[in-house]
């Protein structure tokens, strides 16, 4: 496989993942869910979806099992937008980075103050 090649195929799914969820989905229970990043296999069969949502206090469960309903969905959607021999299969992964950088500023900002 080239190099960036991978990269590039991650960025498109990425991208068209984005799209998918925000005009196609009509799920009420996904509104505000962001799709932070793709990683895929070395041979390319599984995609890992990485999402984020605001306020995810108590949400985190109830999106994850709405996620993992319309994998197949997605799937389908995906395979018609990316031009591959084999569209990977994907599942759907919870992105702590953005709350994980929250905590991290916040304290930042408690030990400025004190």
């Amino acid at each position: 496989m080239k190099v960036g090649r991978d990269k590039r195929i991650a960025e498109e799914i990425r991208r068209e993942v984005s799209q998918i969820m925000h005009f196609e989905i009509s799920d009420p229970r996904l509104m505000g869910v962001t799709v932070t990043g793709v990683m895929l296999t070395p041979d390319l069969s599984l995609a890992r979806i990485y999402y984020a949502l605001p306020g995810t206090e108590g949400r985190k469960e109830l999106v994850q099992k709405s996620l993992k309903k319309s994998e197949g969905f997605v799937r389908r959607a995906l395979a018609e937008r990316v031009e591959m021999k084999f569209v990977p299969r994907i599942e759907f992964f919870y992105d702590e980075s953005l709350e994980i950088e929250s905590k991290i500023n916040d304290l930042f900002k408690n030990s400025e103050n004190k």
